[in-house]
């Protein structure tokens, strides 16, 4: 009886020491982005894939963005809102040099969790000087 008790104990313990899935070091997020999700219209035929991993610990974002029938796109940023909500802008982005390259930055530890723990919560924008506004929009998930 008394091994039955210290197995018990000793799960217990296990349990109680483990990593809970929430702080998990890295999250995964991407997005689809089309002109139609633009409020009051965006590029026609326009579309992008972003795909990044942020690592939680260190605030490094890393990501891929592909954009096809947008040649002139001149910025990119990750904005605070729901699906159909205009929010603010919460994280710049940098356009990556060639079609292809991954690109990296560093990024406050707290946003970047804030970001990852409700990507939803999160929408790309890719703007052109012909759409300033925003020429594609896309909501993030994980």
């Amino acid at each position: 009886m008394k091994l039955l008790h210290l197995f018990t104990a000793v799960m217990l313990w296990s349990a109680a020491c483990a990593n809970p899935v929430a702080a998990q070091d890295y999250a995964y997020l991407s997005g689809n982005l089309f002109g139609d999700y633009i409020t009051g219209g965006g590029a026609d035929d326009a579309e992008a894939d972003f795909n990044g991993e942020a690592d939680l610990t260190s605030g490094r974002l890393c990501y891929y963005l592909e954009i096809d029938g947008l040649d002139n796109a001149d910025g990119i940023a990750i904005h605070q809102g729901d699906t159909g909500d205009d929010g603010p802008e919460v994280l710049p982005l940098t356009l990556p040099g060639e079609p292809g390259d991954e690109v990296c930055l560093t990024v406050d530890t707290t946003l970047l969790g804030s970001i990852s723990e409700a990507p939803a919560n999160y929408y790309l924008i890719v703007r052109s000087p012909s759409h300033p506004g925003g020429a594609i929009r896309g909501q993030l998930h994980d």
